[in-house]
């Protein structure tokens, strides 16, 4: 089944872009980023929020409104994470963060 998705590849820029061209496809788009260390912070912290968004949803408090407000939340904390950890704040703008 052809079903799109989207990834990011982190490392140094010319490895990184050549294993993204590898990859993309139609279905797949391939982000690239030199910041590996704010990658997989994105990666551990919005696994985390996906959980607080499947509590929303079965405590039956999963409204838009509510949903958008604790979007907006965790991307301001998860960049505030990033920066003290010593990762660049915008990378988690993209797919490594909540893919706003």
């Amino acid at each position: 089944m052809k079903r799109p998705t989207a990834v990011v590849v982190a490392g140094v820029l010319s490895h990184a872009q050549k294993v993204a061209g590898a990859l993309q496809n139609p279905y797949f788009h391939v982000e690239v980023s030199a910041d590996l260390k704010g990658v997989e912070i994105g990666g551990v912290l919005k696994n985390i929020y996906a959980i607080g968004f499947g509590l929303l949803d079965g405590l039956n408090h999963g409204s838009a409104n509510l949903k958008s407000a604790f979007a907006t939340l965790a991307l301001k904390e998860m960049k505030i994470a990033a920066a003290h950890w010593g990762a660049q704040p915008q990378t988690l703008d993209g797919l490594a963060g909540l893919g706003t």
